[in-house]
């Protein structure tokens, strides 16, 4: 038994995420005239499908596919789900096709990535095109929805697949020689020595999006935390570049760390370039390392949550979770977590609802999952067949309804040993 006070973890469901969402919204009420209005629509909407059904059939024949991106104003779907749809296009996996892509004008989180993909994907945005052609998105013959590559909620992501059968091959993503140029112009003003090797760094922050920010605060970290992984990179002689946005907390300023997120320099370009280029990205639970991902770079990924969700998607990569803990503040051991509904919430709401507190990563932690990607890559890595059995073990907990489930990145060595206890069940139930 539980002692009194204790968190109770909530039993796996499949719907936990959206029937929360679905109880935080304040639906409107029914009206005779939104009724009224709602039937018209349809009416409209069915005559006006009647009109393009034979146009569509033609497009399609043609090979035309129009593919759809499930959130262009996020980085990580902008970056991951196209290149995922065109590698499976390399694999054989789906059939080429003319693909076009309908934008909102203004929706769209970096324009350099978007003209990247526009070597194979043609864009339509703005004019008198996009709102003729929309109607087309109504017929699943002619689209394609790229976000099935990166949405799993309660089931797994196909893009970690994709990116395992692609392990030894080159990126599909290029950059152009005029956007590199540029690039390494700014670099030379920002103080970065022209054959120096850095690290990109990113600690989500709530001010990118607050609008949402209710719902993802829980993914949060201070970029305080990275301050050990930083000065373990700069003692083996790297550079580190702070990423993010400009609503980021200023960095003080250290010899080798260049706050590039809140610099003058800060843009769509150099954002790309930066991280197709890092020698691995440190990041956490947000989508701007995929930038890194789409180039082959490898990340170590930190503060990752939910667990379900604490594996990287691409092979060489390395993550570990935050913890969770009770209300006691006892740390949650992890078969526990990932038995429960709790290793997918989505919301903030959800944690704070079941009195599940969420513990970041410390420097030391982050700092030696850092180290193991250097020693990795300079080849002097090493680990125990203790080591490995935890590995396994920690991979065992993943279930079929986990995001990251048949994903063959790694945990960090000393985090597993560090927290090798939290490998076994609670003996307090």
């Amino acid at each position: 038994m539980r002692r009194e006070g204790t968190t109770v973890l909530p039993p796996h469901s499949d719907n936990i995420n959206a029937v929360y969402a679905d109880r935080q919204a304040k639906p409107k009420p029914p009206t005779l005239a939104r009724g009224l209005g709602r039937a018209a629509g349809r009416a409209g909407q069915r005559l006006l499908d009647l009109i393009y059904a034979p146009f569509a059939l033609l497009l399609r024949l043609a090979g035309y596919r129009f593919v759809i991106i499930s959130n262009p104003d996020r980085i990580g779907h902008l970056a991951a789900e196209v290149d995922n749809y065109l590698k499976q296009i390399e694999l054989g996996e789906i059939a080429p096709a003319r693909a076009l892509l309908l934008l909102k004008r203004g929706k769209l989180a970096n324009r350099a990535v978007l003209e990247m993909w526009e070597r194979h994907i043609t864009v339509i945005s703005g004019g008198f095109l996009r709102p003729l052609l929309k109607p087309f998105l109504r017929f699943p013959f002619i689209t394609m929805k790229l976000g099935t590559a990166v949405l799993g909620i309660d089931t797994a992501a196909t893009y970690q697949t994709t990116l395992r059968r692609w392990q030894g091959r080159p990126p599909v993503a290029r950059l152009s020689g005029e956007l590199v140029a540029r690039a390494r112009a700014d670099l030379a003003r920002m103080g970065l020595p022209e054959n120096a090797w850095y690290v990109c760094i990113h600690s989500r922050e709530g001010g990118y999006s607050p609008r949402d920010e209710h719902v993802h605060e829980y993914r949060n970290s201070d970029i305080e935390t990275c301050t050990l992984a930083m000065d373990e990179i700069l003692a083996r002689g790297g550079y580190c570049l702070r990423m993010g946005d400009t609503t980021m907390a200023k960095l003080a300023p250290k010899p080798g760390v260049i706050d590039y997120a809140t610099s003058a320099f800060k843009s769509d370009y150099l954002d790309l370039y930066l991280c197709a280029n890092t020698r691995f990205f440190l990041g956490n639970t947000s989508g701007l390392c995929i930038l890194s991902t789409i180039f082959n770079r490898p990340s170590v990924l930190v503060n990752m949550i939910p667990h379900g969700a604490c594996y990287s998607s691409a092979p060489g990569d390395i993550s570990i979770p935050k913890k969770l803990c009770d209300t006691e503040r006892k740390l949650l051991h992890f078969p526990d977590i990932f038995a429960s509904a709790a290793a997918s919430f989505r919301h903030a709401g959800l944690y704070r609802e079941h009195g599940i507190g969420i513990v970041d990563n410390t420097p030391e932690e982050i700092r030696d999952a850092a180290a193991e990607m250097l020693d990795r890559l300079d080849g002097t890595f090493t680990a125990t067949a203790e080591d490995e059995a935890r590995q396994e073990r920690f991979r065992g907990f993943l279930q079929p309804h986990h995001y990251c489930y048949g994903a063959t990145s790694r945990i960090g060595r000393d985090f597993l040993r560090q927290h090798a206890a939290l490998l076994e069940p609670s003996g307090d139930r």
